[in-house]
């Protein structure tokens, strides 16, 4: 799916949101990992535009 602020996502949904593993890309960079209702939420990689990683836990869209 490929939203308008250009932005895409490839992975599990539920009722209608994001939930699931899954992939983002936008502008920040790549997150794979797992969704909770379009959150970033249980444990995923996030590798900026630089190339910097955080691989680890994400709790309601934060890093935990």
């Amino acid at each position: 799916v490929i939203f308008f602020c250009f932005s895409t996502y490839t992975g599990q949904w539920h009722q209608g949101a994001w939930h699931g593993l899954g992939v983002l890309r936008n502008s920040a960079g790549v997150y794979d990992g797992s969704f909770r209702f379009q959150l970033k939420h249980g444990t995923g990689t996030m590798t900026d535009r630089e190339g910097n990683m955080y691989v680890g836990g994400w709790r309601r869209g934060l890093r935990s």
